[in-house]
């Protein structure tokens, strides 16, 4: 009986002894060092920062510097409970060569707060140990701003109004496919539609519309863009109310002088724009009861700009 047991367990221990050898043997001094100069040699993010919600792409290059050796990577890994992987890991077999880079790309979602984050890439080696990086990436939930730089005091029924704002863009990346939308209820705009294109982070553009009202109501103004691929909107509101307008153009009469020649009054003066903004077409006539005569029956001054 005794005889028999050692010799199983002594089986056993030569089994054991033998695959604990196999598994073991990939990994060589050579392997090793061959895996010692892989390293991670750049991390990219799109969009450079995201809002929460957003899905984008980070791309995670490794480079191996050896002259002559290769490693072998059989999987790779992204991300953390706040930058979440939503494509599948690497699990086949990548060969890196001697001076090789070699990108890995994953598909993440954000779904932490404002704040910066640092996922972890993790690369394992066929015959070696594993190589781990934290990069850095932020989740900026600022959306772009407009400002009002120029509107009338006042709107005045059937009668077209500029307005100009300031679009800036306040994150840290740019931005891509601006426009504009403008809308409101008994409002008509010379563009209901004004396409802006790219803002670089930090940056601002100017932008105005025209638009006529016919009835007191709310203009609505409504930034589309894309961070990355993810759309967004930024709204802004702006009273439509009749009234008078203090910047409106106010022709003034002054000089006047009067002279009478039988039954003819002859009536001579200057004509100067006192407001703010360019009067047009503006004409000097006599009103009833008087009766213009020839050859000055109506006097045409034409535009008068603001001081004129």
């Amino acid at each position: 009986m005794k005889p028999r047991r050692i010799i199983i367990i002594t089986c056993l221990l030569l089994v054991a002894c033998s695959i604990f050898g196999a598994a073991s043997a990939f990994e060589t001094s050579e392997s090793i060092t061959a895996a010692s100069k892989v390293y991670v040699s750049g991390v990219t993010f799109e969009p450079a920062a995201f809002f929460t919600g957003d899905i984008g792409t980070a791309t995670v290059s490794v480079t191996n510097s050896n002259d002559a050796l290769s490693s072998v990577v059989n999987h790779a890994s992204f991300g953390d409970q706040d930058i979440r992987v939503i494509s599948r890991p690497y699990d086949s077999t990548t060969h890196l060569g001697p001076h090789q880079t070699v990108p890995f790309a994953f598909s993440v979602r954000a779904t932490g707060g404002d704040g910066i984050y640092s996922p972890d890439f993790s690369l394992s080696f066929r015959d070696a140990n594993s190589l781990s990086y934290r990069s850095l990436v932020e989740i900026d939930n600022r959306p772009l701003e407009m400002t009002i730089t120029d509107m009338p005091d006042a709107f005045a029924e059937g009668k077209k109004k500029t307005v100009y704002i300031m679009v800036s863009n306040p994150r840290k990346n740019d931005v891509r496919n601006l426009y504009l939308d403008v809308s409101g209820d008994g409002i008509t705009t010379t563009s209901s539609r004004i396409f802006i294109g790219d803002l670089a982070h930090g940056a601002s553009v100017p932008v105005n519309f025209s638009t006529t009202p016919y009835m007191e109501t709310t203009a609505v103004l409504t930034l589309n863009y894309d961070n990355g691929k993810n759309p967004h909107t930024a709204t802004k509101s702006i009273p439509v109310l009749f009234g008078t307008d203090k910047k409106m153009a106010n022709p003034v009469m002054n000089n006047i002088e009067v002279k009478s020649d039988g039954a003819v009054i002859h009536v001579t003066g200057d004509v100067n724009n006192a407001g703010l903004e360019i009067a047009k077409s503006v004409t000097v006539s006599a009103l009833s009861p008087a009766v213009p005569q020839d050859p000055h029956k109506m006097a045409v001054v034409g535009a008068l700009k603001p001081d004129d």
